[in-house]
């Protein structure tokens, strides 16, 4: 696409010229134009409107899906928003890149569609996804669902339970949990015991938060597992869920802030310092001070306002 040649013909007003500067446009994948786009959606002739129209929905929607890792999450919902108020059949044109035969380029269409909010149209592609046979887009699927549970089928995330792929179980376990529904416990404690770390850890969230609150046995084995992974988990999950029933959390935690394995003290430190009070207090006199400054300068930049 040559930009001199797009610029003139913008420059000159006419309907034809303009039209063929927006179909030039549909070339490239260059961000450069799109306020002049923008604008010849308002133009008085309607050719010029439709052709600017079908420019924009092209060239955002390229920029979206090949684009989409080096695009903030504001960014990718405001094209995303833009898309689907130019567009109504945006969602059926993103989708057609669902039947390829390359898992990467599912896996981006459905990241895109998750950027485009909650409407029937999505959930129901997403539920069809939870068969996928990319790990990687069920897992991403069923995700996207939970952040729009109402009008899903339970029954169809639930199967995911079995799923061999770790990680499509732990959003799954994630999904059940934003339902909020207490009935949830009993089909979430079956996986108490679950050979991974996150999706037990991410079992024994749930389960508290759904008002389960009898995993103190479980967090205890946790803490207590050879493998420095389970131990880990177990501190991000008292740190997740304890900060109202500290008993015997600080404790459990202390003993930690000793473990081999740092990653296993750096969730400990986490953990109590989120508590606050007397747990942070704990955590600042018995901490290793050089891994307490660490946690305490990336937990500064997590909350510093983004420039």
């Amino acid at each position: 696409m040559n930009k001199q040649v797009v610029r003139t013909l913008l420059r000159t007003g006419s309907t034809a010229n303009m039209v063929k500067a927006c179909e030039m446009l549909q070339e490239g994948d260059d961000l450069e134009f799109l306020n002049d786009l923008l604008a010849m959606l308002k133009h008085r002739d309607g050719p010029v409107r439709i052709a600017a129209v079908t420019a924009t929905s092209i060239l955002l929607k390229r920029n979206l899906t090949q684009n989409f890792s080096q695009l903030t999450p504001t960014i990718r919902e405001g094209i995303a928003k833009i898309l689907g108020s130019l567009d109504p059949n945006v969602v059926d044109h993103i989708a057609i890149d669902l039947e390829s035969e390359n898992g990467a380029v599912r896996l981006r269409a459905v990241q895109v569609l998750g950027c485009m909010g909650d409407n029937p149209r999505i959930r129901e592609i997403l539920q069809k996804l939870l068969t996928d046979k990319s790990e990687r887009v069920r897992a991403t699927s069923v995700s996207l669902l939970g952040q729009m549970i109402h009008g899903v089928d339970l029954s169809a995330i639930g199967k995911l339970l079995k799923d061999p792929d770790t990680r499509v179980v732990a959003n799954c376990v994630e999904t059940l949990e934003s339902v909020g529904n207490p009935k949830m416990v009993e089909l979430l404690s079956r996986l108490k015991s679950h050979p991974s770390n996150r999706v037990r850890g991410n079992v024994l969230k749930a389960l508290w938060n759904l008002g389960d609150t009898n995993i103190y046995p479980d967090l205890e084995s946790m803490l207590g597992n050879a493998d420095h992974l389970f131990r880990a988990t177990a501190c991000w999950v008292i740190g997740q869920v304890g900060k109202h029933n500290l008993d015997p959390f600080p404790k459990w935690l202390c003993e930690k802030l000793q473990d081999k394995h740092l990653l296993v003290r750096q969730n400990a430190i986490k953990a109590l310092l989120n508590f606050g009070g007397k747990a942070a207090e704990l955590c600042k006199a018995q901490a290793d001070p050089h891994e307490l400054r660490e946690i305490l300068a990336i937990l500064a930049k997590r909350l510093a306002p983004s420039s």
